[in-house]
């Protein structure tokens, strides 16, 4: 597999990981006020306190960066590889199916004559939207890499 790849989804996991340990002591701190102020921004990004987002966030993360740290083993490298690019993507098009509920709930609302406001950009700034673009890069590599391997019939061999 391509170097390039795995520097890329190493790079991606550490950032997924990152969040979504920060997400988890945003919920630890919103759930058990002992003190501690939860971060909402962190490198202009939202990180909301969520527990099953920072499980959702952590598992992608690690899943990434196996792909990284198992160089000694191509099929668990490539597999690691698969499934962090597949779950990173499905979480990316939840965010973009958030995003266009939250814009047709607007619509709705002031169709009614309701008072309804929405910010496209605070939610365009969370780690899954830009995650999940960097995610259509590597899901390149991926389907490349299994069509070499003449797993799928995507892309012509060499």
């Amino acid at each position: 597999m391509r170097i390039i790849a795995r520097i890329i989804a190493g790079i991606l996991g550490v950032i997924y990981l990152v969040y979504g340990l920060i997400a988890l002591y945003n919920w630890f701190s919103s759930t058990f006020p002992i003190g501690y102020e939860p971060f909402n921004v962190f490198l202009t990004l939202n990180v909301p306190g969520d527990i099953g987002y920072s499980i959702a966030l952590i598992t992608i993360g690690s899943i990434l960066a196996l792909s990284l740290v198992s160089y000694s083993s191509e099929v668990q490298s490539l597999s690691a590889l698969t499934v962090g690019t597949f779950l990173a993507l499905a979480l990316f098009i939840l965010h973009i199916l958030v995003i266009l509920a939250n814009i047709a709930d607007v619509l709705i609302l002031k169709s009614i004559g309701e008072e309804a406001e929405f910010n496209i950009l605070s939610e365009l700034q969370k780690i899954e939207f830009y995650g999940g673009l960097v995610s259509l890069v590597l899901l390149y590599f991926v389907l490349r890499e299994l069509s070499n391997k003449g797993l799928i019939r995507i892309f012509k061999k060499k």
